[in-house]
């Protein structure tokens, strides 16, 4: 949403009682999906389960959804717990960061390493659709967008979760002013957005995207930038590390750097600069995870699957995706 439109929107929006973050999750994956090439497209559509349709978006939030009930032990792959105390100490180091049983960091890695044997199969022909290769995928997807998000990549106050902030008169805390608050009242969208179908802010930023791809400036860092690590899929979680340091960076500068102990964020003037960091780590999210995805397929399918002939269509039924599976931590780093 362009600067001048944003600045008008935060002067009506009331925080509503229900939370609707997981749509965020659901809106980058939307992005996510027009940027996918014809190989890691049929790629989605072989591994996730027939209920998602082969998108990136239906099965954004899904990660969350089972984090404290069906998947307990992934609970703390949300996140990493950087030692840090912003905005007087600051920065994030993998080996000293990740918390006991994984993070958001080894979980990219560790879940693109269950992933790829599946990718492989399915290059040759060979898969056969089962649980532990449909929930990698999903968490892939879930925790590159995660880790775009600052308050992700913090342990000051739990991640911001006990850091008190008042918005619009409302008491809340910083993790969910920079969860939703902020992007709702800079979207002009108190209720939260769809999850079926891509809400038009955020198909504005797949036309920014698009846009910087040509040239134009749509963004506040240009887009070139964006991926840090071009997407070395073969050096670990050297990826993932520099993509949560480049948003541990965040919590340092503005979110506690900014500041002012005792405001309203949303009349100070806060969160209307908060807006635009926020609106440039969306699109960071789904850039990202395309590039991650489109990666992993061009690893493994040599031709336009299209054009492939000797590629076939695996039957894929939902007696193959019951239950869920026990996709224990792949391995600690």
């Amino acid at each position: 949403m362009k600067a001048s439109t944003t600045l008008a929107c935060f002067g009506s929006l009331v925080v509503p009682s229900t939370a609707w973050y997981l749509q965020v999750h659901n809106q980058i994956g939307y992005v996510a999906d027009q940027l996918l090439n014809k190989n890691t497209q049929y790629m989605l559509s072989q591994i996730l389960e027939p209920e998602y349709q082969g998108s990136v978006g239906r099965s954004a939030a899904w990660a969350d959804t089972v984090s404290r009930t069906t998947a307990p032990y992934s609970y703390n792959w949300h996140w990493i717990s950087a030692r840090d105390n912003p905005p007087d100490d600051c920065g994030l180091f993998y080996h000293r960061d990740c918390q006991q049983g994984g993070c958001v960091v080894s979980q990219i890695f560790n879940q693109t390493e269950i992933l790829r044997p599946c990718i492989a199969d399915l290059a040759k022909g060979q898969y056969k659709p089962n649980q532990t290769c449909a929930q990698a995928l999903k968490w892939v997807i879930h925790f590159t967008m995660d880790v775009c998000e600052p308050m992700h990549t913090s342990i000051r106050a739990l991640g911001g979760n006990r850091f008190p902030v008042t918005f619009n008169g409302t008491e809340t805390n910083m993790h969910q002013t920079w969860d939703r608050w902020i992007l709702y009242a800079g979207t002009n969208r108190p209720n939260g957005f769809a999850d079926d179908k891509i809400d038009p802010v955020f198909q504005d930023i797949y036309d920014r995207i698009r846009g910087e791809q040509n040239g134009k400036v749509g963004f506040r860092e240009p887009i070139k930038d964006w991926a840090i690590c071009n997407w070395d899929i073969e050096r670990g979680t050297y990826c993932p590390e520099k993509w949560a340091q480049s948003s541990n960076a965040i919590v340092c500068d503005y979110a506690y750097g900014r500041y002012v102990n005792g405001s309203d964020v949303y009349k100070d003037g806060y969160a209307q600069g908060a807006y635009h960091i926020i609106d440039l780590q969306l699109a960071k999210a789904a850039w990202r995870l395309a590039g991650w995805l489109n990666s992993l397929a061009s690893m493994y399918f040599s031709q336009d699957v299209a054009e492939a002939e000797d590629i076939e269509n695996p039957i894929r039924g939902v007696d193959a995706y019951s239950g869920i599976q026990q996709n224990p931590l792949h391995r600690d780093l």
